[in-house]
C-alpha cells in the first residue's frame, strides 16, 4: 500500500500546481514501472509549464512597454491641460482632460489584463491631481 500512498501523495501536490516533487520510484516492485511513468508526466507537465511561461513573456514585456510609452505623454496632455485650464477656463481643455483619462482607464485596464504576475511587483499606481502634485514637488523642492 505504501506506493499508492505515495503516489497519492503526489497526485494531489500535482494537482495543487507543485510539479517540483518528484517521486521515488522503487524499480524493484510491481508497481515500478507505474509510479515511474506518472513521475515522467510530472516532470513533462513542469516542462510544458516552462515553455508556456517563456512563450509568454515577450507579449508581457510589449504590453507593458507600450503601456508605460502611452501613458507618458498622456500624463503630459492631461497636466498641461490642467496648467492651461487654470488661466482659461476653456471648456475644451476639460474635454480633453475627460479623453486623456479614458484612454488612461483603457491603458490601465489593458495592463491589468496583461499582468497576471504583476502582483510579484509590488507596484501600486495612483492618480493625482495638479494640487497634490505642487504638494509633493514643494515638499521635495530643496531650494524651498
Amino acid at each position: 500500500m505504501r506506493p499508492f500512498r505515495q503516489l497519492r501523495g503526489l497526485a494531489g501536490q500535482v494537482a495543487r500546481g507543485r510539479l517540483d516533487a518528484p517521486l521515488a520510484v522503487h524499480r524493484g516492485d510491481a508497481f515500478g514501472a507505474f509510479s515511474e511513468s506518472f513521475d515522467i508526466l510530472r516532470r513533462e507537465l513542469a516542462r510544458s509549464r516552462e515553455r508556456e511561461a517563456q512563450a509568454q513573456q515577450p507579449r508581457k514585456t510589449l504590453v507593458s512597454q507600450l503601456s508605460h510609452d502611452i501613458r507618458t505623454p498622456l500624463a503630459t496632455i492631461h497636466a498641461t491641460s490642467e496648467v492651461m485650464q487654470l488661466s482659461d477656463p476653456d471648456p475644451r481643455l476639460q474635454v480633453i482632460m475627460d479623453k486623456a483619462g479614458q484612454i488612461d482607464a483603457l491603458t490601465r485596464d489593458l495592463l491589468a489584463a496583461n499582468a497576471t504576475d504583476a502582483e510579484d511587483l509590488g507596484v501600486t499606481l495612483t492618480a493625482i491631481g495638479t494640487p497634490e502634485l505642487r504638494e509633493l514637488i514643494a515638499a521635495a523642492d530643496a531650494a524651498g
